[in-house]
């Protein structure tokens, strides 16, 4: 579902820069589970919302081509125009899609104290959980009283130095528990040493439980695009080779059309409401 792109580099820094990100800047958040795919985070730079570990910010791809035919410009750290070679996996990604193909699946716009629109739509999995409760889901997990959703989230597998390596696909199970979803995550070279929101070190075979959470879009009306407000995945090639400026022809835009478009689509996206869900909403607009 969807057609995904990412933002031009003049969308971001130049004369057709987007109205959301004059308000609320270029310098964007990382997921824990983008972290643990391989992408770098800062370890002092700040998204304008707060100081947080959850606030730290991290390199992010535009689709535009740089000077080097193995080269796309990207905003770094600091919020300031960079490039990278393409060939890299540690690079983070903001997908978009119009905000029209998707309208009608979100939630209810809600305006942020920047007066940009929010909505949700589809779920990825994003940040762990603390200490003490990803040891009880490792003791569901051991003692085999978790249940599998039947859904996985495919990521690539390559060693970040393996710059010659292809795509190579891994599946991320999802469990549920007390109502809510997860996947497991084991710690290896992509990952290790960086620090996570709840404040644990990333070391190899180490265990991590990631949440499986709405995914929240940026809006921009006025230009038809939705933009995701944090770096949602990484550890995949922006391409493996040449790049002129060709994104359609990318290996980035196959992921995002072969696995994650699908991927974000939750099970009750296209599923009509329970009677007690329709019966909530009606009560809600009445109030």
């Amino acid at each position: 579902m969807g057609d995904f792109t990412f933002l031009t580099a003049d969308q971001v820094f130049g004369t057709d820069q987007l109205e959301i990100l004059k308000k609320y800047g270029v310098k964007c958040a990382i997921t824990d589970f983008s972290i643990l795919l391989g992408g770098i985070v800062s370890a002092d730079n700040y998204t304008s919302e707060g100081r947080t570990l959850k606030d730290r910010t991290s390199w992010w791809w535009t689709k535009s081509s740089f000077r080097c035919d193995y080269s796309a410009h990207a905003v770094d750290q600091y919020g300031n125009e960079n490039w990278d070679l393409v060939l890299e996996r540690y690079g983070g990604f903001r997908p978009v899609i119009p905000y029209s193909e998707i309208s009608s699946m979100c939630s209810d716009p809600v305006r942020d104290e920047y007066g940009i629109l929010e909505v949700e739509y589809g779920e990825y999995p994003q940040m762990v959980v603390d200490e003490g409760y990803s040891v009880e889901l490792e003791r569901a997990y051991n003692n085999g009283s978790l249940k599998t959703t039947e859904k996985t989230y495919t990521t690539d597998s390559v060693d970040w130095r393996s710059i010659d390596v292809r795509f190579i696909a891994r599946e991320h199970t999802e469990y549920e528990y007390k109502g809510k979803k997860y996947i497991r995550f084991v710690g290896d070279a992509n990952c290790n040493g960086m620090t996570l929101s709840n404040g644990r070190k990333i070391h190899n075979e180490n265990v991590f439980w990631v949440s499986v959470e709405p995914i929240t879009w940026l809006v921009d009306k006025k230009t038809d695009i939705a933009l995701s407000k944090k770096i949602i995945f990484s550890g995949v090639q922006f391409n493996n080779g040449l790049y002129s400026g060709d994104f359609d022809r990318t290996d980035i835009k196959q992921f995002m059309d072969t696995y994650f478009s699908k991927d974000i689509v939750c099970d009750r996206a296209y599923s009509q409401p329970t009677l007690e869900e329709q019966t909530k909403t009606i009560e809600k607009k009445r109030n």
